[in-house]
C-alpha cells in the first residue's frame, strides 16, 4: 500500500485511495475522531466496522492519519502516528501546497 501526503482540500480528488493527512485533534470517541488539518477545516476519521480507534494515539495534540478516503471530509483510518505538541502544522501545510503546485520538482 502506498499513500500520498495531501492537503485536506484535495481529499475529494482521492476518494477510494490511501492518503496521509496531518491535523490537530479536535475530538475523539472510540469509533470516530475529528482533526483540523488547517484553521477552520475538519476531517472526520473513522475506523473499520467492528474496530475501535486507539485513544492513546489521539491524546497527542497533532496526529498523522493514514487511511482510505471515503469522501471529501472522511477518512477510514488504517494507522495513526502521534506527532506531539511541537509539530509546526502551518509550515507543514505550506510545504504540502508547494508540493502539489510544483509536483514535478518533488
Amino acid at each position: 500500500m502506498t499513500s500520498q501526503r495531501i492537503p485536506c482540500d484535495y481529499l475529494g480528488d482521492y476518494v477510494g485511495q490511501f492518503v496521509r493527512i496531518v491535523g490537530t485533534v479536535l475530538s475523539f470517541s472510540s469509533t470516530e475522531a475529528k482533526i483540523a488539518p488547517e484553521q477552520g477545516k475538519t476531517v472526520v476519521i473513522k475506523c473499520e466496522p467492528g474496530e475501535t480507534l486507539d485513544e492513546e494515539k489521539f491524546k497527542s495534540p497533532v496526529v498523522e492519519v493514514i487511511g482510505n478516503v471515503a469522501d471529501k471530509t472522511t477518512i477510514v483510518m488504517i494507522k495513526t502516528f502521534a506527532l506531539g505538541d511541537k509539530f509546526d502544522l502551518e509550515l507543514y501545510n505550506n510545504a504540502l501546497k508547494y508540493k502539489m503546485k510544483y509536483s514535478e520538482a518533488f
